[in-house]
């Protein structure tokens, strides 16, 4: 997915498109806790993130609101972390 998020975000730029990849951690959803485990998952997640809490679906959307903004108009081809320092540990 990043690399073909790259590709699409050289081949379109010049027609002013931009592509993005959002990498979220782990989210407490519905899918979510229907994964054999997850509750094992959930407490690993938890014991790695710096915050201190899991991604939430409206962590993820405000940084989808974000790219739609004038102040991310140079953002562009790029992966970016929304999981609170999760993948930092």
């Amino acid at each position: 997915l990043e690399a073909i998020t790259r590709n699409i975000a050289l081949e379109f730029a010049p027609l002013g498109i931009k592509a993005n990849c959002i990498q979220a951690g782990i989210t407490e959803t519905r899918s979510f806790q229907m994964i054999p485990g997850h509750e094992l998952l959930k407490k690993k997640a938890l014991a790695r993130n710096p915050m201190g809490k899991l991604t939430t679906p409206k962590d993820i959307a405000n940084v989808v609101f974000l790219l739609t903004t004038k102040e991310a108009q140079w953002i562009n081809g790029t992966v970016i972390k929304v999981d609170g320092g999760e993948s930092l540990q």
